[in-house]
Parts: C-alpha cells; structure tokens; sequence
C-alpha cells in the first residue's frame, strides 16, 4: 500500500505528535511503501530517528518553524497539490491542524481517502476561533480525524463526532531494568517534561517544591524542556531561592535514562490531550503526581492505583501534599510504579500500530 504521511515539520519541533507520526510511520514502512511530506528545507537534521525505509520528501517553502503567510500558504498548498498527482498515494494521514488543514484544501477534488490527526483538545482553540473554524472545515472533508481519547471525541462538535475515531499515541517502553531509588526518603529526585508554557504550569510546580524542599534537603527537581517561559522559570527557582535544588537541563537526547533516574514524575499541566510523557514515565515504573480536573492526565491516572489525583481550592498546596505523600513513602512510591506499568501496556507500540493498521485499511477500503 502506498501511503503519505504530512506534518508541518520534523525539524524545528520536538514535540511528542513529531515523535509519534515518526514512531507511526517508521514501523508502517517495513511492510508499506510510506512517504513523509514535510514543510522544512533540505538543511539540517530531524529531531528523532528516521529509518531507511522511510522516504522523506521536504518541500523547503519557508521556515517551517514560524507561522506562514497567506501567500506562503497557498504556496505550499499548490505544492502539496502538486506532489499528491506525482505520488499518487492510496491514503493520506496528516497529523495536526497545521498540517492536515492545508492538506484537505490541496487535495479537493482528488479521489484520494484522508485521515487527519488531531492532537489537542478543544480548549486550546478557545482565543483561536479563525482556526477552530479551519479545523471543523478539514475534517468535514477528511474520511476520518484521529483523536486520542473517548472523552476527547465527547469534547468535539456533534458534527465532527460521526468521523472521529479514538487512536491513542503510542508509547516506548524502557528495555533495561528500572532503577529507582526506592530505599529511603531523604534523597531523589522529582522530573518533569514539557514545553516550558503556561499550560504545563510549571510555575506552580516550582511554587509546590518551594513549600517542602527546607523538609527534604536532599531532593531534587528537574524541569527538561525548551520554551519561552524559562527565563520566568529560573527568576522564580532564584526567588525561593532554589538554584542548588532545581535545574533546567533543557531538550536532552536520552530521556529514557532521565526516566530511568527520577523517584517521581510531577505533571502539573492544566489541561492534556493525551499526556505523552506522562505515560512514558508510568511506563518506565514511575509514580505520577497530576491534577484530577486535567484532561489528559487524569485519563491515566486512576488515584491510588498508579499515581496521585490531587485537587483543590490552592493548587500550589494540593501538589506540594501530593509530593510529600511520595516522598515520605518508598513502599508507595514502589507500589504505585508499579501498577503504573502496567497500566500503559495498551499503549505500546505494537498494539497501537495494529489499530493504525486496521484504521488504514477501513479508509482505503470503504
């Protein structure tokens, strides 16, 4: 089967869709003939891993980094046009609104099945409503939309329901041993991943760690990502005077080894759509600290089980208390590692690859 896979770059983005679409697509190609149509130039190097049975096709309009004009759209959108008569595919997938709305426009009129996938929730379109309207446009002209979750799909349009189907993303699972520090108390370390942005509210992490740190002197907090808030970020840690405790290492190259090394993982997003990282750290053993009102999170949490649901009027204290819970406790933290682990098993690659694989052949064949 000959399939296309679009995304706007895989480049100059290190999100967790960008690694999934290549997950995705690397493991189709061993047994389809799958092409990756992206916005970025020839120069520089892909952020994940791209195997040799992948065909990477870069149109190099633009920089794929930054918002396109109107003109660059059309562009690109003739371009897309242009390369779908050439390569003439049995089905189409583009993963996020930036991609798979364009996508649906260049492909009017071409008898070609498309599936588009979305990869946030409603709520990210609330002071964004030219593009919400985009959107509902696409998958009006998609054969199928991709979100990753039942309560997701709920949180759509009636009118888009009818062709949404719930695809989890896939997640990596560890292949050594875990090695937690599960002896004593006194001594770890607390991880969190994301793009440093409001919505990931590390700001109130930062402020959760400050009111228990003088208790626990030999724990740690370690914030891994880029965005614009860092500089935010580290004027607060150096406020509470924190800058021995939390350090912000940035993107690194092996985060299965950060995993591997935290005692804890502290989600303290407002809101999710699947919460990548949040399942690679229950699959790596480790037991998640989120809010129960986030979206997302609290769609693999369940409290007590394999992570804590923490709530209330001051959010700032209802994580801190979270935390201390885990803190005190090794046998906890051990047990809900635990049943996190395997709580995730549905979501490995494998198994999500054969819903992929059952999805794409319902579209061709309908």
């Amino acid at each position: 089967m000959n399939i296309l896979f679009a995304i706007k770059t895989i480049k100059k983005s290190k999100g967790g869709a960008e690694r999934v679409l290549l997950d995705i697509a690397n493991g189709l190609s061993k047994i389809h003939d799958v092409s990756l149509l992206t916005f970025d130039a020839e120069e520089g190097t892909p952020v994940y891993e791209i195997d040799e049975d992948l065909n990477v096709v870069y149109l190099g309009l633009g920089d794929a980094g930054k918002k396109a004009g109107y003109f660059e759209t059309l562009t690109r959108i003739q371009l897309i046009r242009k390369y779908i008569k050439k390569r003439k595919p049995d089905v189409i997938i583009a993963f996020l609104h930036s991609m798979f709305v364009p996508m649906a426009i260049a492909k009017l009129g071409l008898n070609v099945p498309f599936i588009a996938s979305e990869h946030i929730v409603p709520h990210h379109y609330s002071e964004r409503r030219f593009e919400y309207m985009l959107m509902i446009f696409a998958g009006l002209l998609s054969n199928r939309i991709t979100v990753l979750s039942e309560k997701i799909k709920n949180m759509y349009p009636r009118v888009l329901r009818g062709r949404m189907v719930a695809m989890p993303n896939l997640v990596i699972f560890p292949d050594k041993t875990l090695s937690h520090h599960d002896n004593k108390p006194d001594e770890g370390v607390i991880l969190n991943i994301g793009r440093l942005d409001p919505q990931k509210d590390q700001i109130c992490l930062i402020n959760a760690f400050s009111l228990l740190a003088s208790d626990f002197p030999g724990w740690q907090l370690r914030i891994i990502g880029e965005g614009a808030l860092l500089n935010d970020l580290k004027d607060l840690t150096k406020k509470k005077h924190l800058t021995e405790r939390i350090s912000f290492p940035g993107v690194v190259s092996n985060i299965s080894s950060e995993y591997l090394s935290a005692d804890i993982f502290a989600m303290s997003s407002s809101y999710e759509s699947f919460g990548l990282v949040t399942a690679e750290a229950m699959a790596h053993g480790l037991p998640v600290v989120g809010f129960e009102d986030c979206p997302g999170t609290n769609e693999l949490i369940i409290h007590n089980e394999n992570g804590l649901l923490v709530s209330g009027n001051y959010r700032v204290l209802a994580f801190s208390e979270g935390l201390r819970r885990l803190i005190l406790s090794p046998s906890t933290r051990k047990g809900l590692g635990g049943g996190a682990s395997n709580s995730v098993k549905k979501y490995s690659k494998y198994k999500v690859l054969e819903r992929w694989k059952v999805l794409i052949d319902e579209v061709v064949n309908s």
